[in-house]
């Protein structure tokens, strides 16, 4: 049986004309997760010299991984935060980075298009499930960073009018 899993934040009023210049990352040392392998990404367009907002990464980091985040020049590495800072960064950032191989039910974009911002996920995976009906707009192919990088400016260009639709 499929069930309807309501999203945590269904209910709570999305934020637009808040936006900072950050993206937002539910950072993990678990390797599907795919944390890493972002970050490497960045450091790619960073060396790039491409125009990069701040990526913000939330969570409970092995002090390696933490220590590889913090050498990468735009990237700001934050604990767990209290839910009211959470939903907070979710609905100032102007994209959500979802890079995971696996995602149970699609949860993390659900969750950053209903606090206001787009969501970047990998495709084939339930997010990209969760989003095909309603829009196209940040599936990436993470091993293709032309496909990320595509994808990525594609969503920090959405006008609110469209991510209030897709919510």
């Amino acid at each position: 049986d499929v069930v309807y899993a309501a999203c945590h934040y269904e209910h709570v009023t999305p934020a637009y004309a808040s936006k900072q210049d950050y993206v937002l990352h539910l950072a993990s040392d678990a390797k599907h997760k795919r944390t890493r392998r972002l970050l490497d990404l960045w450091r790619l367009g960073l060396a790039a010299q491409r125009d990069l907002p701040r990526l913000v990464l939330i969570g409970a980091l092995s002090e390696e991984l933490a220590a590889y985040a913090r050498a990468t020049t735009h990237v700001e590495v934050l604990p767990r935060q209290p839910e009211a800072s959470l939903v907070a960064y979710y609905q100032n950032a102007r994209a959500v980075l979802v890079p995971s191989e696996i995602e149970g039910f699609g949860l993390p974009v659900l969750e950053a298009y209903a606090l206001g911002s787009p969501a970047c996920y990998t495709l084939g995976t339930s997010m990209e499930e969760v989003l095909a009906h309603y829009t196209s707009v940040g599936g990436f192919d993470l091993d293709v960073p032309d496909s990320f990088w595509t994808d990525l400016d594609a969503a920090l260009s959405m006008k609110p009018a469209d991510i209030e639709a897709i919510r």
